[in-house]
């Protein structure tokens, strides 16, 4: 290793990126010196940045990670993947504060948006806490949907929730938009899910995750099934 590799990092300022690249995106940072030539590369990944009290960030980049014509494999094992498998796991990953607050709250609903004379008809999800009209804007999810029924975008975002309907729409409502209302619980998906989450953070013994699990269910998991459509 030459003595320009034996440390580099780089900085910036913080405003909302380091959550962004450890929840909602892939983030790459590359380093290259003209003079010698050394290009290395890093991943941007919330436990390996140093945040600091001044609103900096720092990110000290692996020495030995060249990016040269033979990285791409390595490269390719870094970023996410697209296949439904990993798609699935990323977005309980991203979600993952969302499914522990839930058991936090005293009680949990989820608006979703219809738009009636719409093909692509199902367009947003929004979480209100301790009361269906106090939405919280930073829970809201914004897609694009067609289906038959809002049972369709909780399997499909949500398959963590169980659900009820706490409002249905007016079906003599003229409106451009339905709002479905829900009350929503964790189902054995968001439980198993934070017992797994435990484990990952504080490395207990299979035993102890075991017991978290049994904890979990008798505080948490109430008899609200989820309805079919």
């Amino acid at each position: 290793m030459s003595s320009d590799q034996a440390r580099y990092s780089t900085s910036a300022t913080s405003t909302g990126s380091i959550k962004t690249a450890s929840f909602r995106a892939n983030f790459t940072t590359v380093l290259h010196n003209p003079d010698s030539g050394l290009t290395l590369w890093e991943r941007v990944e919330r436990h390996l940045v140093k945040e600091e009290a001044n609103g900096r960030w720092s990110l000290e980049v692996t020495p030995y990670q060249l990016l040269t014509s033979d990285s791409k494999e390595l490269l390719l094992e870094s970023f996410r993947r697209t296949d439904p498998e990993s798609s699935r796991r990323n977005r309980m990953a991203l979600d993952r504060e969302l499914i522990q607050r839930v058991p936090d709250e005293e009680e949990v609903f989820v608006t979703i948006d219809e738009w009636i004379n719409k093909i692509i008809n199902y367009r947003r999800a929004c979480f209100s806490f301790g009361s269906p009209e106090g939405e919280d804007p930073e829970t809201a999810v914004h897609f694009y949907l067609a289906g038959f029924s809002p049972g369709a975008v909780f399997d499909w975002l949500f398959p963590w929730l169980n659900y009820r309907y706490h409002e249905a729409p007016d079906p003599e409502g003229n409106g451009e938009v339905a709002w479905h209302i829900f009350s929503v619980e964790l189902n054995e998906i968001g439980i198993g899910f934070l017992a797994v989450e435990d484990y990952f953070r504080t490395g207990a013994p299979p035993a102890a995750m075991t017991r978290s699990l049994s904890r979990l269910k008798r505080t948490y998991l109430t008899p609200i099934s989820s309805i079919g459509f």
